[in-house]
C-alpha cells in the first residue's frame, strides 16, 4: 500500500491492437519500457472483460494485477 498522499505515477493505456499474438507481446513490452523511462509506477491496459484482447494478453502470461 502506498504511504498516505503519495502519488502513484500511472500510464493508462485505452486503446490496444495487434494482429498476432508475438506483436502484442512485443507492442506491450514497448510500452512498458516506455513506462519505465518516464518514471512511472504503474501501467493500466483498460479493456473491457467482453474484450478478446483480455484472453489474448493472459496467455502471454505477463506479471500483471488487478484490484
Amino acid at each position: 500500500m502506498p504511504e498516505v498522499g503519495k502519488i502513484i505515477r500511472s500510464w493508462f493505456l485505452y486503446d490496444l491492437f495487434a494482429k498476432k499474438d508475438d506483436e502484442l507481446e512485443a507492442l506491450i513490452n514497448k510500452v512498458k519500457t516506455l513506462a519505465i523511462q518516464n518514471k512511472k509506477e504503474l501501467l493500466y491496459i483498460l479493456l473491457p472483460v467482453s474484450d478478446p484482447m483480455v484472453e489474448r494478453i493472459k496467455k502471454l502470461k505477463m506479471k500483471m494485477y488487478t484490484l
